[in-house]
C-alpha cells in the first residue's frame, strides 16, 4: 500500500534527523556512562519532582538534556540531570539540579575524582 511506504518513509526521515541532530551534539560535547553514573547516583531522586529511583519503572532516572539537543544544546554532563519519564516527557526546560542539591558541583567533582 502506498500509505504504509508513506508512513515508512516518514519515520526513516525522522530517524535520519534525530540521529543527525544527535551527532551534531555529540560533537559539541559528550558523556561517559561512568559519569552520568555519578551523577545519577547523586540526587538519588528525580531532581524535577522529587520522586525516589525505588518509585521509578526500572528504578533509574531518565537523562533530560537541559538545553534540548533540538535546539543545539549539547550531549555533556554539564547538560544533563536525572528526571523521571514523567517529567522528562513534560519537557520541564528549566535546571533544578542546584535547588535539588545545593553544591552539587563539588560533590560531584569529588566523586568523579574518586574514580580517576
Amino acid at each position: 500500500m502506498y500509505w504504509d511506504r508513506d508512513v515508512r518513509e516518514r519515520r526513516y526521515r525522522q530517524s535520519q534527523a534525530r540521529q543527525a541532530r544527535l551527532s551534531a551534539a555529540r560533537a559539541k560535547g559528550t558523556h561517559t556512562k561512568q559519569e552520568w553514573k555519578i551523577l545519577h547516583d547523586l540526587f538519588g531522586r528525580c531532581v524535577c519532582c522529587g520522586i525516589s529511583y525505588d518509585m521509578l519503572v526500572g528504578g533509574t532516572a531518565t537523562k533530560d538534556h537541559i538545553e534540548p539537543i533540538v535546539v543545539g544544546g549539547c550531549d555533556c554532563v554539564g547538560n544533563l540531570q536525572p528526571v523521571c519519564r514523567h517529567c522528562n516527557s513534560e519537557g520541564v526546560g528549566d535546571d533544578f539540579r542546584e535547588a535539588t542539591l545545593p553544591g552539587w558541583q563539588t560533590i560531584y567533582l569529588h566523586r568523579l575524582g574518586a574514580y580517576f
